[in-house]
């Protein structure tokens, strides 16, 4: 069995953008390729239309195509959030990890990994989405997050009112002590 994922250079305008192979030529490629492993004995030559690289998108491509078949598996015996995690986790959670405990600011972390702010801050979203860090796209203007501890609990917030109802709710409305407030970070 070969399973091929087909991002989207299979699709779309090849790597023309990059001065490099035409749509028509990956085409081409491809039908040779499907072609050289079926005369090989490769029966089970299944495609993934990977054209959009977010979860959702490629577990419907892969439910769409003959593995489920072929393997004997359905959509409930996986764990597609495990599976996702996993695929993302070293560069989403390396970028969280650097945001976080190294308090790197989005230019800097862009900077690090090569990669365009709006890439970051999808890692960041995403990160949030698994638990890794804190991120809210409605404070992306602010620069100052406020890490608060009560009783051992840790929220980030940028606002006041954000903090006192975290502190009122962590000690049943009564006062708090130094731990409170622990660090202010900086970011963006």
């Amino acid at each position: 069995m070969i399973i091929e994922a087909h991002g989207m250079q299979h699709y779309g305008n090849g790597f023309e953008y990059l001065n490099g192979i035409t749509l028509e030529e990956i085409k081409k490629n491809d039908i040779i390729k499907e072609q050289i492993a079926r005369e090989n004995g490769i029966y089970n030559y299944i495609v993934i239309d990977a054209r959009q690289s977010h979860s959702d998108y490629i577990k419907n491509s892969i439910l769409k195509s003959q593995l489920p078949k072929i393997l004997g598996f359905h959509e409930e015996d996986i764990n597609w959030r495990e599976c996702d995690i996993y695929a993302t986790k070293n560069i989403v959670k390396e970028i969280c990890m650097d945001y976080m405990d190294n308090l790197l600011s989005i230019p800097e972390l862009s900077e690090k990994y090569h990669r365009a702010r709006p890439t970051i801050v999808k890692s960041l979203k995403k990160g949030y989405d698994f638990g890794w860090c804190y991120y809210d796209n409605k404070y992306r203007d602010n620069s100052i997050i406020l890490k608060v501890t009560v009783a051992g609990k840790t929220m980030y917030t940028l606002g006041i009112n954000d903090t006192i109802e975290f502190i009122n709710k962590e000690t049943n409305g009564g006062s708090c002590c130094a731990e409170t407030f622990t660090s202010m970070l900086k970011r963006h």
